[in-house]
């Protein structure tokens, strides 16, 4: 008799979340699976991926195979996939399962999959989302996702990017819509499109407090967000309130006796 030894760490945790969610089950409905694709569908797949990046906090394509190696009968039991085998999670079919997540029928799934969250975590009465931006460097040619950003903000100038304005809602952090733009675009023209595109995936609503930086401080994204109904939160740019304008408003409050209320 061979025993083989695998550890279970946090999988059974995350699994039993991306379950309850209905993940496979709506990117299957959502992306329905080429012929020649064979073992587990896109969404167990996808589910494979996720298991690998939220346990490891890494998103490198090319180690989660090995990383599935060790874990196989774990994963079989865990994606209720009794043929899954770690060739099921090499990096070139996780590039195509990532290729085909795009377009119309991607916002469909984020629409879709935002209903069922929402209505498993009861979300309904969370008031604040937060809007933030990342960015994801590649070596392919640029293209009409990837592109060239400014060397400034470019790390590595040789490279394009791409760039996603992620919002989401508190207090779970959860992101409930992302837009994903090249790598060239500028964060402050990015919250307005991110904002209503989150409102078609089903958060539109009235009195939502938007929390981002200081690129959120536009006069265009203010009065946009305040004619919605909605209000925002955001530092002020050096350009808009200078040290010297900040420097006054602490003498005035120091002097005035006016005790400021705590704002977390």
């Amino acid at each position: 008799m061979q025993l083989t030894i695998e550890r279970l760490d946090d999988l059974p945790f995350l699994a039993g979340i991306l379950k309850e969610s209905g993940l496979a089950q709506t990117l299957d409905q959502s992306f329905p699976v080429h012929g020649s694709w064979s073992g587990p569908g896109y969404g167990k797949t996808a589910m494979g991926l996720l298991l690998y990046i939220l346990s490891e906090g890494n998103h490198t394509l090319y180690k989660v195979e090995p990383w599935a190696q060790e874990r196989e009968e774990t994963l079989r039991w865990l994606l209720e996939e009794p043929g899954f085998e770690a060739k099921h999670l090499s990096d070139d079919r996780l590039g195509l399962l990532l290729e085909r997540f795009g377009g119309e029928a991607y916002e469909n799934f984020q629409k879709a999959h935002n209903d069922a969250v929402i209505k498993a975590y009861d979300l309904e009465g969370s008031r604040v989302a937060r809007l933030d931006s990342t960015k994801a460097q590649s070596f392919c040619d640029a293209n009409g996702l990837f592109g060239k950003a400014h060397p400034q903000v470019n790390k590595r100038p040789d490279l394009v990017s791409l760039k996603a304005m992620i919002v989401a809602l508190d207090p779970l952090a959860l992101p409930v819509s992302t837009l994903v733009v090249r790598g060239n675009r500028v964060d402050d023209r990015l919250y307005v499109p991110a904002v209503e595109k989150a409102w078609a995936e089903g958060l539109r609503r009235e009195g939502m407090l938007y929390v981002g930086d200081t690129k959120l401080g536009s006069s265009a994204n203010w009065g946009f967000i305040a004619l919605s109904g909605n209000y925002y939160l955001s530092p002020l740019a050096k350009k808009q309130f200078g040290k010297a304008d900040l420097d006054e408003a602490l003498d005035w409050v120091e002097a005035s006796g006016v005790d400021p209320t705590p704002f977390y």
